[in-house]
C-alpha cells in the first residue's frame, strides 16, 4: 500500500510538480502497463489541470475525469466522462 501523501504548495506548477513525484513513488516497483491513474479534479480550472495531467504523464498512463478538451490538449492515455458528463 502507498502511504498517503497531503500535498500543499502556492502555485499549480509547484503543485503538479509534487503530483508527479508522488505518482512516481506510487508506480516504482509496479510491472508496466500494470497502473492507470485517473485525475478526478472537479473544481480546478482547465490551465491548472492541464499542468498536472502532463506532469504525471512520464510515470503512467492518465486518464482525465470529465474534461475532454484536456484530456485532448495533453495527450492523455483517455477520459472518463460520467453519465452526467460530455454526451458521445
Amino acid at each position: 500500500m502507498v502511504p498517503a501523501e497531503l500535498l500543499v504548495a502556492g502555485d499549480w506548477t509547484a503543485i503538479a510538480r509534487a503530483f508527479a513525484a508522488a505518482i512516481e513513488r506510487a508506480v516504482a516497483g509496479c510491472p508496466a502497463g500494470s497502473v492507470l491513474v485517473q485525475v478526478r479534479e472537479k473544481d480546478l480550472d482547465g490551465r491548472p489541470l492541464l499542468e498536472l495531467v502532463r506532469a504525471a504523464q512520464p510515470f503512467a498512463p492518465i486518464l482525465v475525469n470529465d474534461r475532454l478538451d484536456v484530456a485532448l490538449a495533453a495527450g492523455a492515455a483517455g477520459v472518463h466522462l460520467p453519465e452526467r458528463g460530455l454526451p458521445v
